[in-house]
């Protein structure tokens, strides 16, 4: 009998828990979900490349400050990329791949114990409970864009399948 045709009589039944897929793969691109917050970023960290190219190079500020900030705004970026580039990511029965910029960085179910999960994020760690550390030592990964239905979900249900939380 479908959902449909039950009378108010009938109760529902809780559904079995949902089984996770034996694999997921998404890509997360920040320019599609709100342009103006990579768009902000990249005006912020060039307009703090060229206050150092300016402070570096003062008085003779001229030629030298088109290097000086040229090298900060490369490290700057290079240091906040994930803000403005797309990641791929692939949960799988073995683990963790998270591609960037073409290189893959994989992680063994065993490497994590504990995932906590966020409102457009969920962040897997190694640690078996919450720990300053925490950002130092897991992975978060963004969920899809948002005209993915139940996205959000899928993962989570992929992630309490494969990790023990103590």
């Amino acid at each position: 009998m479908s959902l449909k045709q039950q009378t108010p009589a009938q109760p529902l039944q809780a559904s079995a828990p949902a089984i996770p897929p034996a694999e997921l793969q998404w890509t997360f691109n920040p320019w599609q979900r709100n342009w103006r917050r990579p768009a902000l970023g990249l005006a912020l960290i060039l307009g703090v490349a060229l206050l150092a190219g300016y402070t570096f190079t003062t008085p003779r500020w001229w030629p030298e400050m088109i290097g000086w900030s040229t090298v900060s705004f490369l490290l700057l970026f290079g240091m906040t990329s994930l803000i403005y580039l797309p990641v791929r990511y692939k949960l799988d029965a073995r683990g963790v791949t998270v591609y960037f910029l073409g290189a893959p960085s994989f992680r063994a179910w065993t490497h994590y114990r504990n995932y906590y999960p966020h409102k457009d994020v969920v962040h897997l760690t190694t640690m078996p409970r919450p720990s300053p550390l925490d950002p130092f030592r897991g992975h978060s990964l963004q969920f899809g864009s948002a005209d993915t239905p139940g996205a959000r979900e899928r993962v989570l249900a992929m992630l309490a399948a494969h990790i023990r939380r103590e």
